[in-house]
Order: structure tokens, then C-alpha cells, then sequence
């Protein structure tokens, strides 16, 4: 079985993960922001020394280093306050040689093995003021902005950092609050009966879970409808199966009590049709639990004006035998999606219908059109109709109306309309003004391919 997603381990891991990205970038952006700053004011320590150097008020001897107090921070190590200034004209060759090519102004040297941002400054000759004519350099270690970038980046991440395991137990506590409702009433339906389908109640329920709880609660109730239903089919199938049942048991009891050949034939007719009826009966409800199991896979395009011409041709002897006219009236090529003989199920049930309840020498008139996307078939009777009371429930199992006079089961218009349902059209029942019954059914057009044609009706 696929492994479940856990959402506490899903916000736990992208809150550590987006905690740990806004800790990197804070952190780089404080270390750039504090380098800038303290390069900014290492050049301007620099050049403030490098005016008091040009003032006379420093006057530096080869390698003199100098103590200075930084006038802005308080350093914890001592040499970043080391500041180094050096007479170049007297200081040793290779510092010479290395400043030789280089303009007065900020630049970063390597001295010793160490980079110092280093100020460079030409003194001419003047009697104005006390300082020494030549050219001097004024430098101080890299490292201390350095160092600075990275302290002010360690302050901005570190807080970060250490407060990612606060956040991670802090969501782990309000969710877990928060979904313990949903725990709760998953308790409680483990502990149901398999009968019990009444509607989950919620009230603690996360607003974002309400959608999913209604949804269930209304699959509940159509499962409920469903299972009712089938306990009236069940009994209701039960209950016709014992009629014919009950016959055949009388009729074998009269059979056997025959007391000549002449008298058994007699009476083997009447039980051959209580048992014909039986098997279409029988027939029929396996038909109806077929359909109910079909899957979409199994369907396919089918031209309806085929069906309807073979379902014709197949009926007009039950037409001719009851003297009734039966025609065509329109007929238009139309293909529409059909499951294994489904559709001719479906117009066979009803053009039987039309032929069973029309009276002797009437009629009954086909129409087969197109109207928008969809194909419209209708079977038109002058027989006596069915009260409106009744056209819904016609479609139940078993049931019959109450002018109905001709053998059945109760089961083609409840197979019909399962067709119906699986193919994605529409069955409706109308009396007629003038007398008799018409039975439209409706359904989407597609193209050979089986796409379907949008309807605009």
C-alpha cells in the first residue's frame, strides 16, 4: 500500500527549511551590509588620519606603529585597533617597489603575508604647516572588517536558527489541537455498526475540512437511498418470483393429476407460459444487474437509426399480428454511444410497450431526429396513456399503472432508463391530447470516433 502523506511532517519539514533560508539570507545580507559599513569606516579612520598626518599632528618614524582609540565601537581584540603608518622614502625596498606604480588613494595590499587597507599619500615640500615632505602610507588590518561582517551575520542568523525548534513545536501543537476533532469522529465511525449510514456530525471541524465532511455525509445519504432501494427491489422481486413460483408448483400438481395423455397436453400449456414468464422475468432482473455493473470502458459509437430500423423489423410481425399500423414517420443517421445491445434494449422496451397497450387496428408512429447536439427518439401510441399521477413512478422496479392490462413484469421501463442513465441520455414520458402515450428519449450525438457533439438545445 502507497505510504499516507503526513501533513505534520510536511509543514515541519518546510518550516525548517524555510527557516533555515530566511537565517542564510539574513545573515548574508547583515555580513554584506556590515562589510560595506566597515569598510566605509576603515577608509574614513584612514583618511581622518591621513588629514592629521598631512597637518603635522602625526609625525611617523620607519615602521612606527601607532595606538589608536576607536572613536565609534569598542573593539574586543586588540589588534584591530593597529594602525600602521610608514614614510616610504625610508621604509624598507619592497615596500617601496610595491607602492611605486600605485596612485595616492585607497588600496588593499599584501603585506607580510596579510591584506591591510593601506592609504597612500604624497607630502610636498611647504613651509605652511610642520609636516615632512615625501610620500607616506597609512594601513590597518583587513581582517577587522572581516571579522565585523561575520559577528553582524552570526547575530541576524543565530536568533533564526535557534528559534526554528520553537516553530516546529509550536505547529506540531496547534495542529495536532486542531485535527484532534477529525481523530475523534474517525473513532467514532470505526465504532458504528455497518447499518448505521446517519450523517457525521462535526462541529469542532477545521473550516477547510467542512467541504469534505459534507461531502461525505451527502455520499452517506445516497447510499442509504441506494441500499433502501435495493431492499424494496430485493422484496419486491421476491415477491414476483413467488407468483410464478406458486403457479408452476399448482400447475405441476394439475398436471400430475391428469387422468389421460389428451388432459396432460391440455394443461402442460399453460404451465410452459407461467414459465416462459418466469424466465423472462429472471432474464430481465440479470439483464437489469448486468447494466448496473457496466463501466465506461465498454462503450462505443452506434448508429441509433440502425437500431431503431432492426428493432422495427424485429417487432412488425407482434404490428401485423395485432393489425396495428407501425411506421416511420422521420428518420435521420445519427450515432450516438451504445454498451453491448443496450440500445436496443432500450427501443425494443419501449416500441413493445407501444404495440402491447395500443388497441387492435391502432397506430403507432417513430420519429427519429436530430434537435441541437442531441438525437431525439420518439415512439407515439393512441392507446389509453398512463395518469399523470404515474409517469415517474412507471420507472420504478415492478411497478405497473393502473390501466395496465397487458402481461409484464414492471421491469423494461426501470431497465430503460438504467440505459438510459449509462449512456448518458434521457428518457420522458407524455400523454398525448388527442389520446395515447409518447415516449421521448434523448441523447448526445457523437462522432464515429466517440467524442461528443456539444449540445445547444
Amino acid at each position: 500500500m502507497k505510504q499516507q502523506h503526513s501533513l505534520q511532517k510536511s509543514l515541519n519539514r518546510w518550516i525548517l527549511l524555510s527557516t533555515l533560508a530566511f537565517a542564510l539570507l539574513a545573515g548574508v545580507t547583515a555580513g554584506l551590509n556590515a562589510y560595506h559599513e566597515a569598510r566605509e569606516y576603515q577608509d574614513m579612520h584612514l583618511q581622518q588620519m591621513g588629514e592629521l598626518l598631512q597637518t603635522g599632528s602625526v609625525r611617523p618614524e620607519t615602521g612606527l606603529v601607532l595606538e589608536t582609540e576607536s572613536t565609534e565601537k569598542q573593539r574586543r581584540d586588540e589588534r584591530d585597533d593597529i594602525l600602521m603608518i610608514l614614510q616610504l622614502d625610508r621604509a624598507p625596498e619592497r615596500y617601496r617597489h610595491m607602492t611605486a606604480a600605485l596612485a595616492d588613494g585607497l588600496h588593499t595590499l599584501d603585506w607580510d603575508g596579510h591584506a591591510w587597507r593601506t592609504l597612500l599619500i604624497t607630502q610636498p615640500p611647504t613651509s605652511t604647516t610642520s609636516a615632512l615632505p615625501g610620500r607616506f602610507a597609512v594601513a590597518q588590518l583587513t581582517e577587522v572588517r572581516n571579522e565585523l561582517a561575520l559577528e553582524s551575520a552570526l547575530r541576524s542568523g543565530i536568533p533564526m536558527l535557534l528559534l526554528t525548534p520553537v516553530l516546529l513545536l509550536l505547529v506540531h501543537r496547534v495542529i495536532r489541537y486542531h485535527l484532534s476533532p477529525v481523530a475523534e469522529l474517525a473513532r467514532k465511525v470505526d465504532a458504528r455498526h455497518e447499518h448505521d449510514l446517519t450523517p457525521l456530525e462535526g462541529q469542532r471541524i477545521p473550516q477547510e475540512l467542512s467541504p469534505f465532511l459534507h461531502s461525505i455525509n451527502h455520499l452517506l445519504i445516497r447510499v442509504e437511498q441506494n441500499m433502501a432501494q435495493q431492499r424494496r427491489f430485493v422484496a419486491d422481486a421476491a415477491h414476483e418470483l413467488r407468483t410464478p413460483l406458486t403457479a408452476l408448483s399448482l400447475l405441476t400438481e394439475n398436471v400430475a393429476r391428469a387422468p389421460d395423455l389428451q388432459s396432460v397436453r391440455e394443461r402442460l400449456q399453460p404451465l410452459q407460459e407461467s414459465q416462459q414468464r418466469m424466465q423472462t422475468l429472471v432474464t430481465q432482473l440479470l439483464g437489469l444487474a448486468r447494466l448496473q455493473g457496466h463501466r465506461p470502458d465498454t462503450f462505443k459509437p452506434a448508429s441509433l437509426s440502425a437500431c431503431v430500423q432492426g428493432v422495427v423489423a424485429d417487432l412488425y410481425p407482434l404490428a401485423e399480428a395485432r393489425r396495428i399500423d407501425l411506421g416511420v414517420s422521420r428518420q435521420t443517421d445519427l450515432m450516438v454511444t451504445d454498451t453491448e445491445g443496450g440500445l436496443a434494449l432500450l427501443v425494443r422496451n419501449a416500441l413493445e410497450n407501444a404495440l402491447h397497450y395500443t388497441p387492435m387496428q391502432g397506430q403507432v408512429d417513430i420519429e427519429l431526429y436530430r434537435e441541437g447536439g442531441d438525437a431525439v427518439l420518439r415512439i407515439c401510441d393512441n392507446g389509453p396513456g398512463i395518469p399523470d399521477s404515474e409517469l415517474e413512478r412507471v420507472f420504478e422496479p415492478f411497478h405497473r399503472a393502473a390501466v395496465n392490462t397487458a402481461p409484464g413484469s414492471g421491469l423494461g421501463l426501470t431497465i430503460s432508463r438504467e440505459i438510459a442513465l449509462r449512456l448518458g441520455g434521457h428518457i420522458r414520458l407524455q400523454n398525448r391530447p388527442a389520446g395515447g402515450l409518447c415516449f421521448c428519449y434523448r441523447q448526445p450525438i457523437v462522432d464515429p470516433s466517440g467524442s461528443v457533439t456539444p449540445s445547444t438545445s
